[in-house]
């Protein structure tokens, strides 16, 4: 159990860059399909890709629960076992702080959710 447990908190400390790459994956393809990158008003690759923007979507709010769960799980594994994650706090950090900083000053995340 403790071990099932600890893997699950590294896997998450991980969690916040799901979204990043799939949202740079699709920028990435509409960048190869159009020429150009998106900017806010721009509705090129909008449409074409349906699919991946859905996945985007969920993706972001898969991302948005792990950080809850991490916190949740690093809490109860803390204070019931006793063990120090110095790493993957560390790496759960740095993957929120790009998080975080991606919906401040990105101006792709603008036109993403326009």
């Amino acid at each position: 159990m403790r071990l099932g447990l600890i893997k699950i908190v590294r896997v998450l400390a991980y969690s916040p860059l799901l979204y990043l790459i799939v949202f740079y994956t699709l920028v990435i393809r509409i960048k190869l399909q159009t020429g150009k990158f998106p900017y806010y008003g721009d509705n090129s690759g909008k449409i074409n890709f349906l699919f991946h923007r859905m996945i985007v979507e969920q993706s972001l709010s898969l991302s948005l629960l792990s950080i809850i769960l991490f916190f949740i799980l690093f809490a109860y594994i803390y204070f019931k076992e006793d063990i120090i994650f110095k790493k993957e706090i560390l790496i759960f950090i740095f993957c929120t702080l790009l998080l975080l900083f991606h919906f401040i000053f990105d101006p792709m995340f603008m036109w993403f959710a326009d």
